[in-house]
């Protein structure tokens, strides 16, 4: 009957529910609701004529700490070290042996195409309407000066392809150049870019970076690598410390050891890493 229906409904939410919160902790539905909302946009921005007027200065100011900037061009290529963390250091050291491979990684990688249209760290994006009806002189001339950290990007990418492709060679018997090499290439690839690289949408982006209030938008310009690598070292202790509750402290640390190891070193390295190409470039 529609009663018996909808009692049925309402048990498997509950139980949905239940289950979230016994797996992460009573936060886990709240998250789960937030992002749901975000993915709808039934939020609503709530936003003042001055708060459009700050996130319109706020967002020029951007432009214009990136604008031309080799500093910043170049550190998007430091991001490369942290896929380290999800794929053998070996296949990337084979990536990038050949050339960096952007046009097949944006050919058959939805999210490499929608890193290309413009989505970039610095949460300068093209809307939907700018994508269709192209754009102004002005929007052209801005996109020139960025052309740099875009193309920071477009390398690293395109060397993950090349590092993709050689794990995939050694791990899997399938052809080389055939498409279900290619597709299985472009699933590995996303996989890495979602777990360890910055791309400005939705559901990669944490509740923080999403929220539209103006203070908050403030306080977390330019930190969305930040935010995303200590995400990554969180979850890995996360990961530990749930285990310790099921296995004991002394065998959870025996399981994950080689994995928080791995994640803290990437960590350590890449700080290393950032702080070099910084150095050098602000010498020159």
């Amino acid at each position: 009957t529609r009663t018996d229906e909808k009692t049925e409904a309402s048990h498997d939410a509950v139980s949905d529910k239940d289950a979230l919160e016994h797996a992460y902790a009573q936060q886990a539905p709240p998250y789960v609701l937030d992002l749901l909302k975000d993915l709808n946009s039934s939020k609503g921005s709530g936003r003042s004529q001055l708060d459009g007027k700050f996130s319109s200065l706020m967002s020029r100011s951007k432009i214009a700490m990136v604008a031309f900037n080799f500093r910043v061009a170049l550190l998007q290529a430091t991001s490369y070290m942290w896929a380290s963390n999800e794929i053998n250091p070996l296949y990337l050291l084979k990536g990038l042996i050949r050339l960096p491979s952007i046009k097949k990684a944006e050919k058959y990688s939805g999210i490499a195409l929608w890193k290309s249209f413009g989505n970039y760290d610095i949460n300068i994006t093209r809307n939907m309407t700018e994508a269709i009806k192209g754009k102004s002189t002005k929007d052209k001339l801005v996109e020139i000066t960025l052309k740099g950290a875009e193309w920071g990007d477009k390398i690293t990418w395109g060397y993950l392809w090349n590092a993709c492709e050689s794990e995939i060679k050694s791990t899997t018997d399938l052809k080389v150049g055939t498409d279900e090499f290619n597709q299985t290439v472009a699933k590995r690839l996303r996989e890495i870019i979602y777990r360890t690289q910055v791309v400005d949408s939705i559901l990669t982006r944490s509740p923080l970076m999403r929220d539209k209030s103006t203070a908050v938008k403030g306080v977390t310009a330019f930190m969305s690598e930040p935010i995303l690598r200590y995400n990554m070292v969180q979850s890995q202790i996360f990961k530990t410390i749930q285990d310790s509750k099921k296995l004991g402290i002394k065998t959870a640390l025996s399981k994950h050891k080689g994995a928080l190891t791995r994640v803290v070193g990437v960590y350590v390295s890449s700080v290393a890493l950032t702080t070099i190409v910084q150095s050098l470039v602000d010498a020159l």
